[in-house]
């Protein structure tokens, strides 16, 4: 059934379908990017906050 519809499918709605797949692969990109950047920063951060948690010495 999925052939028969895409057969009814006019130029603009294939440029169109077309445009939606990439966003959603740049949108996989972007997401991916973001966990690895979240991964860096809490990896980076970690002694920072060890100081800071640690008590203050008399």
């Amino acid at each position: 059934m999925a052939k028969a519809l895409y057969g009814h499918m006019t130029g603009g709605e294939r440029v169109l379908a077309a445009e939606v797949a990439r966003l959603r692969r740049r949108v996989a990109e972007l997401e991916e990017y973001v966990a690895r950047v979240e991964l860096d920063r809490s990896l980076d951060l970690t002694p920072l906050a060890d100081d800071l948690l640690a008590p203050a010495a008399p």
